[in-house]
């Protein structure tokens, strides 16, 4: 048995930008237009001052999108006391949800900084998963979901062979995930916009892809690794209330 995406699709797009700044608005045109999805890691605590984003625009302006956390105002955590990291994630956590009437349960690791501890305490507060900013060479599901290494930084997909392997590429074996990141801002200094939106035109609307947001994706996949399959393969459980594609004796279903 192998496990695929919805719909029977082997590959996933999957995108992740921190900070809020008011760059997300063009960037999640860019977005839309494309049918893309992305997750934005917001700090609630930087909301409502230059240059970052408005607390009275966030629940339109990321709708069809995921709200994460990165912390209420993006400090080091590791060097925060065990009282202080809880108040920043449990703080950032209550503000989004009351923005944005949804669970927000990712979170992104603000410099890329992260501890044994503060794993810990996010998986205590509710934390599925956790970005890291290590770019992996790899394009597959992370050992760890609260140490997900990205594909590669947007910059790096740029004309990179990378991407037309992905594209090209049959995923026979195991489900193939690109997963981009960066931050809007950097859009905007870099004037990458045309370069971004080539991006997302090259990224869109292929059938064999599946465009998720970074929940999205770890739920799934967590559902789809709890199968339980019969001794003799002829029987699979799913527990959870999501359906699941797999392929088995080569035969696309669902459970």
């Amino acid at each position: 048995m192998k496990y695929l995406f919805p719909e029977g699709r082997r590959k996933a797009v999957t995108f992740s930008f921190d900070d809020g700044q008011v760059y997300d608005r063009r960037l999640i045109d860019l977005f839309n237009h494309d049918h893309l999805k992305g997750t934005f890691n917001l700090n609630s605590g930087r909301m409502d001052i230059e240059p970052y984003v408005s607390s009275s625009e966030v629940k339109q302006l990321y709708k069809g999108h995921e709200v994460a956390s990165h912390s209420v105002s993006h400090p080091f955590l590791a060097d925060l006391t065990s009282s202080d990291l809880i108040t920043e994630i449990q703080n950032d956590r209550r503000a989004l949800e009351s923005l944005t009437g949804n669970t927000v349960t990712g979170f992104a690791y603000p410099f890329g900084l992260y501890s044994p501890q503060v794993i810990s305490v996010l998986k205590s507060l509710g934390i599925e998963y956790a970005r890291t900013v290590t770019d992996s060479a790899f394009m597959v599901t992370p050992e760890d979901f609260m140490q997900w290494n990205p594909s590669m930084h947007y910059r790096t997909a740029f004309n990179n062979p990378a991407i037309d392997f992905f594209l090209s590429h049959e995923a026979d074996r195991d489900p193939m995930l690109l997963y981009i990141w960066g931050h809007s801002y950097e859009l905007e200094d870099h004037q990458d916009w045309d370069a971004m939106e080539t991006l997302c035109k090259k990224l869109a609307g292929h059938d064999d892809i599946w465009y998720c947001t970074n929940r999205e994706y770890c739920r799934y996949v967590k559902a789809a690794h709890a199968l339980i399959q019969s001794e003799d393969g002829s029987i699979i459980e799913n527990l959870s209330n999501q359906r699941i594609w797999v392929e088995l004796n080569g035969i696309t279903t669902q459970v």
